[in-house]
């Protein structure tokens, strides 16, 4: 009976996505690494760990760093960084949508508390644009900022993508046209 209830446990538990292995890539801690004459990309699914916790209940995201390898400036943009799921394809969720996405959580919580009896307040509110500050913040500090790269630099920061990927088995990431599968 115990095994019983251990394995349906187990189960239940998500597993983190893996890289698998293939051709244009290399696989190290969880990492998928692509490498070509003047970039070194490293991408893994990774949860947004935040303060702002309704960003990674929201979104999908994605863990990018960036090293620029030549001694010339590289441009990095939007669609260098495409996902397929289920035959669809998903491009990154702009930052001003994740950026609004925010407010309109941080509103909807003071009045899903039934113990504040004055949500429109003025200490509440100002408390509640307080912690929407710090969230707001923090995801624009640590969001993947596209554009140029300089010689010798490296960016890194999250991609945010529609929170369905998550939900899936497998998928595969483009990186500047190499395709990237992950896996539970």
């Amino acid at each position: 009976m115990l095994i019983l209830i251990a394995s349906i446990g187990s189960a239940c538990v998500m597993r983190p996505w893996q890289p698998l292995n293939g051709s244009g890539y290399g696989v190290e801690k969880h990492y998928a690494i692509v490498a070509n004459d003047s970039l070194l990309i490293a991408v893994r699914p990774l949860a947004y760990s935040g303060t702002a916790a309704n960003v990674s209940s929201n979104f999908f995201s994605l863990w990018v760093q960036a090293r620029n390898l030549s001694k010339r400036t590289v441009n990095l943009n939007r669609s260098s960084f495409g996902v397929i799921s289920g035959g669809r394809q998903y491009d990154s969720v702009p930052l001003e949508y994740v950026l609004g996405s925010l407010r309109s959580g941080y509103l909807i919580a003071e009045f899903e508390d039934p113990f504040n009896t004055d949500p429109l307040s003025p200490s509440n509110l100002e408390r509640n644009n307080e912690k929407y500050n710090e969230a707001y913040f923090e995801v624009l500090n640590s969001h993947f900022s596209f554009g140029d790269l300089l010689p010798g630099g490296m960016k890194e920061g999250y991609l945010f993508y529609n929170n369905d990927i998550g939900s899936a088995r497998a998928f595969s990431v483009d990186v500047f046209g190499t395709r990237i599968d992950f896996a539970r």
